[in-house]
């Protein structure tokens, strides 16, 4: 399950924060609502995800928010 602990999220071209699961098997999920994330695959960090844009996030958060994601 997503958990909203967004690294920092003002101001940042991009925002990277734990998904709490495998963030490359969910990364589809967000494209198919428009919004492009990034798996990150360095070791201990297989969970989390890069947004870029302030627009993103901001999707991003609204659709995680009402289940689409």
């Amino acid at each position: 399950m997503y958990r909203h602990n967004m690294a920092s999220a003002s101001g940042a071209t991009h925002s990277f924060f734990d998904t709490g699961t495998d963030a490359a098997a969910l990364s589809e999920r967000p494209l198919q609502h428009g919004v492009i994330v990034k798996p990150w695959k360095q070791d201990g960090y297989q969970s989390f995800i890069r947004i870029g844009t302030r627009a993103e996030i901001d999707h991003f958060l609204t659709a995680l928010d009402h289940s689409h994601l």
